[in-house]
């Protein structure tokens, strides 16, 4: 297992389109690569290589310069289950720490709201629809110890 960061020059950004629909947007009869991508330049992207395929990956979103937001978590169906994207989320938590971001916010489905919990995420406000499904807002003060 690999952690890469990368940017949308990369092969792997490509990599990542197909994860994402595959695994985000696909199920919801939706499709990735109708919307608009462009600001996806300006993200930071990160994955999780296994054998040299991209098996997860994330996004993340500068809002200033101690502020992010976590996008479009995705890890592989054949690949869940083993502790990828918790492993993934740490790897970039540290990241982010050691580039002086110190919160994290995101929007998780109803179904990962247990997944961010584990991993210390607070949820904040009240549940809202996005992408026709239930999301929640919850965040992360991120500490180097």
């Amino acid at each position: 297992m690999t952690f890469i960061k990368f940017d949308t020059q990369s092969p792997y950004y490509q990599d990542m389109l197909a994860l994402r629909h595959l695994v985000l947007r696909k199920p919801l009869g939706l499709n990735l690569y109708q919307q608009d991508l462009a600001n996806e330049v300006n993200y930071w992207h990160f994955g999780v290589l296994q054998n040299g395929r991209l098996v997860a990956c994330v996004m993340i979103v500068p809002q200033n310069n101690t502020q992010v937001t976590l996008k479009q978590m995705a890890v592989s169906p054949d690949a869940q289950g083993n502790g990828l994207g918790q492993k993934l989320i740490r790897h970039v938590e540290r990241d982010l720490i050691s580039n002086g971001i110190s919160l994290i916010e995101l929007a998780a489905r109803d179904t990962a709201i247990g997944f961010y919990q584990q991993l210390g995420y607070r949820c904040i406000g009240e549940p809202f629809v996005d992408v026709t499904l239930t999301h929640q807002l919850m965040t992360k003060i991120l500490t180097s110890d």
